[in-house]
């Protein structure tokens, strides 16, 4: 599968996250909590981030929103 460059997916649990980035092609797991989140994507500012891509799962997406 071929992920366009500037593209993020995340898969969502209930303990962690997992994050894709198309741009560096790393896989990266956090806590899922806000602020493992937060630290995360103030990394990612830096990267032309062009869409961010996650499924919704029951509850457990809450903080990426």
């Amino acid at each position: 599968m071929i992920i366009h460059p500037g593209f993020i997916g995340i898969d969502v649990s209930k303990h962690h996250l997992d994050i894709f980035n198309a741009t560096t092609q790393h896989v990266e797991r956090i806590d899922n909590t806000a602020q493992a989140i937060i630290s995360t994507f103030e990394l990612l500012q830096a990267d032309p981030i062009k869409l961010i891509v996650f499924e919704a799962t029951g509850s457990y997406d809450g903080s990426l929103r």
